[in-house]
């Protein structure tokens, strides 16, 4: 199976020499990293809401 090569290579090339992490999970890693500092404040604030409230928070703690 060939693998697909990301313009993220030399990052994904050094976690696979300083981890246990082959190159698919060290690629998967890095889109994972990407797409998370990839939120926008709407999508952080929403997420975090979220969060808190599974958490057991009100809205008015959640506020404060």
């Amino acid at each position: 199976m060939l693998e697909r090569r990301t313009s993220h290579d030399d990052l994904v090339d050094h976690l696979v020499r300083s981890t246990p992490l082959q190159r698919g999970e060290a690629a998967r890693v890095v889109l994972d990293v990407l797409a998370y500092f990839d939120e926008t404040a709407e999508e952080f604030v929403r997420r975090r809401h979220r969060e808190l409230q599974s958490g057991g928070l009100t809205n008015p703690d959640i506020f404060e």
